[in-house]
Order: structure tokens, then C-alpha cells, then sequence
């Protein structure tokens, strides 16, 4: 928007482009990324706003599943009142008894903002020995055929006379009260949505889709999670699901998505889970655009110029970027119809594994008193660093300069143990420097920053892969 009021920023930017084979690659596109490719005569790589609006939300995203076959959890879409959303997530409870905690999504909101939860525990009606009460009631009046009739109306009253004190709110920040947030699902539309027992992992794949129709499998991560729900970081390569069933998962939906008209950048989110002791995927999101965590990908192939090997999911940077004193040699330029990153036999030596964390961007207001040049100063001083060499170290991730508040740092390693020690060393650096008294820093509230949130998620990585390496050393 800021772009499109500004004459001078906007002549600058037809000069840069004169002359040169272009194109825009928008986050959501809106009539104002419309009206700025107009102004600058070059095409938009995405879908028509139109279309996006009907399949990017959370409704709209299970029709896309669903035409490409892909399974996902049980759900109910495009609701918009409070009765039907009440009525549809009782109806769900008594269908599916062994599910745990169900999700409410507004269709339009994202990072998280727009997610409610309800755990079934916490329903009176629900406890045991309710439920043997009922039954026993209904078999002295032989209707036993209707008790799921009779739950469904019990859980439904149960909801609708104290569903502010049962489904709790993600984002209080956004969403104060249960109030508002109904208000706010019935003016958008939303979903309610099963959440798996037994959930493994929640990768996410990110693909291209080229104006030909080819589909391109850009990598398969692992998302970090710091509070309930809400996504704040990613790691490469992800482990515990075979990356052909995430490519074969990811393609599927890729060609829906062409038929559909939308094009470029799209990520999958997934979460695997274990039913009756088998791992399966399940597709819980799709977002049709460029997501920060694919475009840190991007740089990470951009300095490796490596591959995946299919059936491990392990990374190889490229040898020939790599200067340790070994022996230089070259990976194979296998070809795939499919992937430009991924080699079904891939198989180097141990040092050219690579794998990185991504902090999320930390979100502090005290990052606004540090300056470029002090800062990497001591960055260097306390060794963070990237070795251009060995291609491992912190890289960080900046949003136009520290005065916008927010850094994120991307840690790459021979392993995750590697990776995660380095992103704890980062974030007890970054918290030295927001406490330094020489700064100027003022006290804040605590809904102004994410620190703690990352630094927990990171706390709770590095204790995992540390178990993880001292199980591997006896073994």
C-alpha cells in the first residue's frame, strides 16, 4: 500500500526493472498487489485473488484435500453461526469418542491468531460415570438406539451454556474474550477440526507450481511450536516421515491446486500420527503463498547447492562449496521430473551432512536500541558466526533493519545437535544484549515480545537431540 502513495519510490522501481524479465512473487495477494503489477506492467506469479480467497481458507483448504485425495482430520467447514458451530463439534464428539481435543479455525486468520480449543476431559457430560448413568437410564426405558442422539444434546447444552469457560482462546492478545471470537467466527466462517491422538510430527512441504504445470518439491521441514498450536520456527531436513510419502502427498494436491488456476509457491502442513501402532499423514493446512520458513530454505540451498537423498530425507550439501582439506567431489546432476533437490540414491560422506533450526523471528521492542555495527561486533566477539568455509554458523535473518524490533537466526550444523547448541548460544547472546544496561532499554510488557516463547522451544530442542546423542552413544 505504502508503495502504490509513493511517486518517487515507485518511478525507482520501473528503472530498476526497465528492460529486465520480471515478475512479482506476493504473500496473499490483494486488489493492492493487483493494482501495483498494473503500475509496473510486470505479471503476478499466484493465484487470481478471487480464486485464492475461495481455497486458502481453512474450509477452502479442506476442499483441495479432498479433491486430491489426501486424507485429513475429521472436520466440519464452512460454519458461521454459533449453533451450527456448537451443534457440528458436539455431533463430532459422540462420532469420534477416542479424539482428545478438537480445534476451531477462522477461516481467514492465520499464524495461530484464529485457533480455539476444546478438551473433551473438560465436559461434565463426558466423565465416565455420566456416560454409565445415561445408558443405564435409557436401558429402564429401552432406548438405548438414542443415546447418541441424547450425548449429542447433552454435549451441545453443556457447550452452549459454558463454552467461555471450556474452549480456551490461542490469542488472547487478539481475542480477549470468548465473545469476541464467536463475533468474529461468525462474521468469517471457520472450521472445527480434530486433533490426532498420538501426533508424531508436524512437517510441512513446500512446492512450486510452474505456469507449464510442472511441480517442483522444494524440501519437507519440521515445524517448531512454542505455545499451544502456534508455529514459531522450522528445522531441516524432517525425520520421522518418509519423505516419498510427504512428495507423493504434496504432488497430489500441487496438481489440484494448477487445475484450480493457482500457481507459484504453496506449503502443505501436515501432522503424522500413529493409528493402531501404523504412522500415518493427515493434512491439516495449505498456505498459496511464499512462507518465510520456504524462503529461508531457499538461502539454505542457495549456500549449500545441495540434495536430499529420497529415502533417508538426509541433506548433502554439495562438496565442491566446501573447503575442509578434504578431497573435493561432485554430486551427481540427477535428473527429476519432479524435484531439483531431491536423489533417490544419494550417499556421501558424514561431513557434507547438513541441517539447520530456524528461530522464527524474535520479536523484542529493545531490538529497536541496538545498532548494526555494535551488534555484529559482539556477535563476533561471543563466536557467532558463519564459517564461509565448513558452511555451518548462524546466519540472521533481518527485516529491513534491527529498528523493527524483530531478528531471526538460522543455525546450520553436521547435525541437530550441532544446530540446536548453536541457536542456544544465539538466543543467550541476543538476551545479554537486550539487557545491557549501556543500551537504554526500558522495561515492557510481556505481550510485546515472543523471546521467552523461542527460547523455551529452543531450551526444549537441544534437551531433546541431547538425549537423542546420549541414547546413540551407548547403543
Amino acid at each position: 500500500n505504502f508503495l502504490l502513495y509513493s511517486h518517487h519510490y515507485l518511478m525507482r522501481l520501473k528503472q530498476h526493472i526497465s528492460g529486465k524479465a520480471c515478475y512479482m512473487i506476493p504473500s496473499i495477494i490483494s486488489q493492492s498487489e493487483l493494482r501495483l503489477a498494473l503500475e509496473l506492467q510486470v505479471p503476478i506469479l499466484g493465484a487470481d485473488p478471487q480464486v485464492a480467497f475461495s481455497f486458502q481458507s481453512k474450509s477452502g483448504n479442506k476442499r483441495i484435500f479432498s479433491a486430491a485425495e489426501v486424507n485429513f482430520p475429521p472436520s466440519a467447514t464452512d460454519l458461521f453461526d454459533k449453533a451450527s458451530i456448537l451443534q457440528n463439534l458436539a455431533q463430532l464428539i459422540v462420532d469420534y469418542p477416542n479424539i482428545q481435543k478438537w480445534l476451531l479455525k477462522i477461516d481467514n486468520e492465520f499464524s495461530g491468531r484464529g485457533l480455539a480449543y476444546l478438551d473433551v476431559n473438560r465436559l461434565k457430560c463426558l466423565h465416565p460415570q455420566e456416560k454409565e448413568k445415561l445408558l443405564r437410564k435409557l436401558e429402564s426405558e429401552r432406548k438405548v438406539k438414542n443415546f447418541k442422539k441424547v450425548m449429542k444434546e447433552r454435549v451441545f447444552f453443556e457447550l452452549d451454556e459454558h463454552g467461555h469457560k471450556k474452549i480456551k482462546i490461542v490469542s488472547h492478545q487478539i481475542y480477549p474474550s470468548y465473545s469476541e471470537y464467536m463475533q468474529k467466527f461468525k462474521e468469517c466462517g471457520g472450521v472445527v477440526e480434530a486433533v490426532p491422538t498420538n501426533i508424531i510430527s508436524s512437517p510441512v512441504v513446500n512446492i512450486f507450481i510452474e505456469p507449464d504445470g510442472n511441480i517442483q518439491f522444494l524440501s519437507a521441514q519440521e515445524q517448531i511450536f512454542g505455545e499451544q498450536f502456534v508455529v514459531v520456527g522450522a528445522q531441516f531436513p524432517q525425520e520421522a516421515v518418509p519423505t516419498q510419502a510427504l512428495h507423493d502427498a504434496a504432488l497430489s494436491i500441487g496438481t489440484v491446486c494448477y487445475t484450480k488456476k493457482i500457481l507459484g509457491y504453496v506449503s502443505v502442513e501436515f501432522v503424522s500420527h500413529l493409528v493402531k501402532g501404523d504412522l500415518h499423514i493427515s493434512g491439516v493446512d495449505i498456505k498459496l503463498h511464499l512462507k518465510t520458513s520456504s524462503l529461508i530454505h531457499n538461502l539454505f540451498q542457495i549456500i549449500m547447492k545441495g540434495k536430499s537423498n529420497m529415502k533417508s530425507g538426509v541433506y548433502f550439501a554439495n562438496p565442491s562449496v566446501i573447503k575442509n582439506g578434504e578431497r573435493s567431489l561432485a554430486i551427481p546432476n540427477t535428473k527429476s521430473t519432479n524435484s531439483k533437490t531431491l536423489d533417490l540414491n544419494l550417499n556421501l560422506p558424514v561431513q557434507y551432512q547438513r541441517c539447520y533450526i530456524y528461530s522464527g523471528l524474535i520479536v523484542h521492542p529493545n531490538l529497536k536500541m541496538c545498532r548494526h555495527g555494535p551488534f555484529f561486533k559482539s556477535c563476533r566477539k561471543n563466536g557467532i558466526s558463519f564459517d564461509l568455509h565448513k558452511k555451518t554458523g548462524t546466519i540472521f535473518h533481518l527485516v529491513d533493519i534491527l529498528v523493527k524490533g524483530m531478528i531471526g537466526a538460522i543455525c546450520i550444523g553436521n547435525t541437530f545437535l550441532e544446530s540446536c547448541t548453536c541457536l542456544s548460544n544465539v538466543i543467550d547472546f541476543i538476551w545479554k544484549e537486550l539487557n545491557n544496561s549501556d543500551h537504554g532499554f526500558y522495561e515492557i510488557d510481556i505481550s510485546e515480545t515472543n523471546f521467552q516463547t523461542i527460547s523455551n522451544a529452543s531450551k526444549k530442542l537441544l534437551k531433546h537431540y541431547a538425549n537423542v546423542a546420549d541414547r546413540k552413544s551407548v547403543v
